[in-house]
């Protein structure tokens, strides 16, 4: 006996049986394949399984946080942007603005070594790493509602769809 897979009418996976096993779902269809990620569902129309949205957020998500926290070059540095950079340049940043001398230079370790930058320097940096992120959060915002206003969630690229917004914010 040769297995086969079955979905709801909601196109969601109910199992593998083998043909006429009696415990299979009343009023399951039976599919020729199982589904490659146990969230994606069956579309009757395209007769093939497709990627929930909830999978795509998933994915955009962490596709936003690469690009958010991959560093960036502001005012001539390659600047880290990982969670932790974040927060110290952001104290940093009060910290300068405190003391209000903005020709006064500050050591400052930047993706190719320490430098010598100046306070109004840093304090461009800062800004250019808050907008940075602020930038990354719109775009996945933006193709988040792509998402959701998309019926046919098989063909959204949703890195494509990020890069996209991302280009235009």
């Amino acid at each position: 006996m040769s297995i086969k897979y079955y979905a709801d009418v909601d196109g969601n996976y109910v199992g593998a049986y083998n043909q006429g096993n009696p415990l299979i779902p009343s009023g399951s269809t039976e599919i020729d394949f199982a589904p490659e990620h146990g969230t994606q569902v069956w579309s009757y129309t395209d007769n093939e399984w497709q990627y929930t949205k909830d999978v795509l957020k998933e994915h955009l998500s962490y596709y936003r946080w690469q690009k958010e926290t991959g560093g960036i070059l502001s005012q001539g540095y390659l600047i880290d942007t990982s969670d932790r950079s974040k927060t110290l340049l952001a104290g940093l940043y009060n910290h300068i603005l405190s003391l209000a001398t903005p020709a006064a230079t500050q050591a400052f370790k930047t993706g190719t070594g320490w430098q010598d930058i100046t306070h109004a320097n840093l304090e461009l940096i800062a800004l250019d790493v808050a907008g940075h992120a602020e930038k990354c959060f719109e775009a996945e915002k933006l193709a988040e509602a792509y998402i959701d206003n998309n019926e046919d969630t098989n063909f959204v690229d949703v890195e494509a769809r990020w890069d996209a917004e991302f280009a235009g914010v």
